[in-house]
């Protein structure tokens, strides 16, 4: 089957649409990972689950002007056992195994 221009305009317009549709739910993050960690799991895949995480939070607030929309900020990647560099509140691990960090604003 042949493409057609018209079809393949068609086709990246879609896809530029469903890119920004997910930039604009999770808004623009800084990101990093430690040189030379291939995951399995993608940055977009760690802001979504924290993203569904903050999102199934019911705000618990007396108006809603004091809502904070959730937001990630911050993504990484870098072996366990230098995680609690990123946030000391994560706690020490000997591990090397890559783990992912988000930091971002939101109801909690």
């Amino acid at each position: 089957m042949r493409s057609t221009p018209r079809a393949v305009a068609l086709l990246i317009a879609t896809l530029l649409v469903a890119a920004c549709g997910v930039l604009e739910v999770n808004g623009p993050y800084a990101l990093k990972i430690t040189p030379g960690l291939q995951s399995r799991m993608t940055a977009e895949e760690a802001v979504a689950i924290t993203r569904g995480y903050l999102d199934a939070q019911t705000p618990q607030i007396a108006a809603p002007a004091e809502h904070i929309p959730p937001h990630v900020a911050g993504v990484w990647a870098v072996p366990a056992n230098q995680a609690r560099t990123i946030d000391g509140c994560i706690p020490a691990q000997a591990s090397g195994q890559i783990v992912w960090i988000t930091k971002g604003v939101g109801d909690y």
